[in-house]
């Protein structure tokens, strides 16, 4: 899979424990609009994804996500490689943890826009994600406004809005 982006603060050198999370993160485009979750916090978007349970592979956690967080139905099969995107540096929480978070991008097709039951993590609920169809440039927009407002509160702006200039640039739609 190819390299986004490596986002290293380098803040970290007196750390000695590291802790390395990874998350997988769908690219839906159906009729020329992105699915995105968006925070009513924040008014940033996302792709839809999250951090591997136990056990899981990046097909098994990116079904479920997909599922858990926009309620669509997302065709295991037809995942395609994207790229990944890495983000290092010194935990929020621990003084003495690097923090290595690593996204792993997939291209993947959904059934339809049928939306079943949706199940948000509690922080998810807290923020007020929804399901939101946008196109790239207006995607673009949304996390460029908030980027600006909310980057040292919810640094995933940043991480979100790379991969969809990215997206652009290639072409991949516009």
């Amino acid at each position: 899979m190819k390299e986004l982006y490596i986002k290293d603060l380098n803040n970290y050198k007196d750390c000695s424990n590291k802790k390395t999370r990874t998350a997988i993160r769908g690219i839906i485009i159906h009729e020329g609009k992105f699915a995105m979750i968006q925070s009513d916090k924040y008014k940033e978007c996302k792709f839809p994804g999250g951090g591997m349970e136990d056990g899981e592979t990046h097909q098994s956690c990116l079904t479920r996500e997909i599922m858990e967080e926009t309620g669509l139905t997302a065709i295991p099969d037809s995942m395609i490689p994207y790229g990944f995107f890495k983000d290092i540096r010194r935990s929020l929480y621990e003084k003495d943890l690097i923090f290595e978070m690593i996204s792993y991008y997939y291209f993947i097709s959904i059934a339809d826009r049928t939306i079943t039951q949706i199940e948000l993590d509690p922080y998810e609920e807290e923020y007020d994600y929804k399901l939101i169809w946008l196109s790239i440039d207006e995607a673009i927009h949304y996390n460029t406004v908030a980027m600006k407002r909310y980057h040292s509160e919810a640094p995933w702006i940043e991480r979100e809005l790379i991969v969809l200039k990215k997206l652009k640039e290639e072409g991949v739609i516009g």
